[in-house]
């Protein structure tokens, strides 16, 4: 009976959710496809070399420091892992399924702290090179912009959809029709037997 009362509950609730959704689907259908394709695009530039505005521009900026294709190489991979793992984020967040929102908080810190590896690779680079004149001011404060606005972020979103963190239920639902045939552990079960 239980178990039955809980399965209807949480078919409601995901049918009609009882909070205002629109941040999630913003995140969801508008947010990550545009980061999707802005890694694609930023993918495209390291590799090409656009990122200089050229490929001859950047062959010769390799010509003097040879370390920055590999350092751009990097970018790309990062953009394009992006890419992969911004895809399940995606289909999980469509389907509203458990922690799929940690997951994007997850996404946004990790590929954060990629960024700001990038940036302190390619200062080390650029400073050990005589060619190149930098500022250890602009690369400060790069990092803590992007520091600070993924931090921001991350708290917003946290706070939004820990508040309806009841939304997320799909493998709960699958959960408490198969129990332990679909890989349920006990503290999955647990959790459904005192709803």
């Amino acid at each position: 009976q239980g178990s039955e009362t809980f399965t209807k509950d949480e078919k409601k609730s995901t049918a009609v959710p009882d909070m205002p959704m629109k941040w999630y689907q913003f995140v969801t259908y508008l947010a990550l496809p545009y980061s999707m394709l802005r890694c694609v695009y930023m993918a495209y530039r390291y590799i090409s070399g656009n990122i200089y505005g050229g490929s001859n521009v950047a062959s010769n900026l390799y010509q003097m420091a040879p370390s920055l294709r590999l350092i751009n190489y990097y970018g790309a991979a990062v953009n394009i892992v992006t890419v992969i793992a911004a895809v399940f984020v995606l289909v999980w967040m469509a389907k509203r399924k458990v922690n799929a929102w940690k997951y994007y908080i997850g996404l946004l810190a990790v590929n954060a702290a990629a960024i700001v590896l990038y940036t302190i690779m390619y200062y080390i680079v650029i400073r050990s090179n005589t060619n190149f004149t930098v500022s250890l001011t602009q690369y400060a404060v790069n990092i803590t912009v992007n520091i600070g606005v993924t931090g921001i972020m991350g708290v917003v979103n946290y706070i939004y959809f820990k508040k309806r963190d009841h939304l997320f239920v799909t493998s709960k639902l699958k959960c408490n029709k198969g129990r332990k045939k679909n890989g349920c552990n006990s503290s999955d079960m647990a959790k459904l037997d005192n709803r």
